[in-house]
């Protein structure tokens, strides 16, 4: 079933949690809203559930506004960042209470119960209290429960967020593997935004209580609409560059103190122009150092991280991050020259942040 916000706001007090929310999750999609702290994920989540009431606009669940529908007619399941177990209850109890609530025949709790406990595999743990599991056996607790009543949509308000490393990107897959085979809508919170790439079939960005993208994963990254998308998605996130477009013979160039690059794709821009250049981390190759480079500078921070090594420089006083080679021997101190690589470049309007259409420059130019 897809959900619709359409034009929602919800404000408490003076502060507007939300703010004119238009989007739609297709039926048996796997949306992940993603965004910093206090952006308004989790209040929107809230809002399909019927825990918190629009100020306004509408929600619809297939169609049909849920304004005024209490929660537990909204046939949503929900599981929380605390997993929500009841501590007195045995795993088997805690998978059956919504079913037990729901008046569903006994067999049909049972049957229903052990599917599911051979899914996520904790059968073993039926007969054990809340107290006797690891957080990842808890957590596989709390989906289950979910799970078992079938509802028309899952809310997820970051659910691994309390697991190790290693767990949690277990679960990220068996996540992921459980929305294909169950095909339902899924609508998943999270400040991760690896989380965010690796598990959703879209993406909605928010900060501030309002949506700045919804894409694909792969949209989001090679096509951010801003430069809060481009640093927010990534990590290392896109690096941003302030500097001036200036008209050439062949096209135009970007300049700033230590940085020279040519461009073969100028923004829609009256040049010149003060824009921001944005290049991700692994668009940079490393510069003959014979020769000047379209950026220099000394390295300021080197970061080994197995298959990569993660290179700092300062370039005029902006701080570039360039991923290169693990075998590069480059230590802080050393000057360090970079090339970013093609079509590697992004334009942002310089007081919006907004991105900027980029248009062949004419021929001739050569390519940075």
């Amino acid at each position: 079933m897809g959900v619709e916000f359409d034009t929602v706001t919800k404000t408490f007090g003076t502060v507007r949690a939300v703010q004119d929310l238009t989007l739609e999750v297709r039926d048996g999609e796997f949306l992940v809203l993603v965004g910093p702290s206090g952006c308004g994920k989790t209040t929107a989540l809230r809002m399909v559930a019927g825990l918190e009431q629009p100020t306004a606009g509408d929600i619809r669940i297939d169609g049909r506004s849920v304004l005024g529908v209490e929660p537990r007619d909204r046939d949503i399941a929900m599981v929380f960042q605390s997993y929500a177990l009841y501590p007195h209850m045995s795993v088997y109890d805690n998978l059956a209470f919504g079913l037990r609530q729901r008046k569903t025949p006994r067999a049909e709790v049972d049957r229903r119960i052990r599917e599911v406990a051979e899914m996520l595999e904790i059968s073993h743990l039926l007969g054990r209290r809340p107290r006797e599991l690891s957080g990842g056996q808890r957590q596989r607790v709390a989906l289950g429960r979910a799970i078992a009543r079938r509802p028309r949509v899952f809310l997820m308000d970051e659910p691994l967020s309390n697991l190790d490393a290693q767990l949690r990107l277990r679960t990220r897959a068996e996540l992921s593997d459980l929305h294909r085979r169950l095909g339902t809508t899924l609508i998943y919170v999270t400040h991760d935004q690896v989380e965010a790439m690796t598990m959703g079939t879209r993406i909605a960005v928010m900060n501030e209580g309002l949506l700045q993208q919804v894409d694909t994963p792969r949209g989001i990254y090679e096509r951010p609409a801003n430069t809060f998308v481009a640093t927010f998605i990534g990590s290392p996130s896109m690096n941003l560059l302030r500097g001036e477009l200036i008209p050439g013979p062949d096209g135009g160039r970007f300049t700033a103190p230590a940085i020279d690059i040519p461009v073969n794709r100028l923004p829609a821009v009256t040049l010149p122009a003060p824009v921001v250049l944005g290049i991700r981390p692994e668009a940079f190759h490393r510069w003959p150092q014979a020769l000047p480079a379209p950026i220099s500078g000394p390295a300021i921070l080197v970061e080994p991280h197995g298959p990569d090594l993660y290179v700092t420089l300062d370039a005029g006083g902006q701080n570039v991050t360039a991923r290169l080679d693990p075998a590069a021997d480059v230590h802080p101190g050393d000057i360090l020259g970079l090339v970013p690589t093609g079509e590697a470049l992004h334009w942002f309007d310089a007081e919006t942040g907004q991105r900027l259409a980029a248009e062949p420059a004419p021929a001739g130019l050569t390519r940075a």
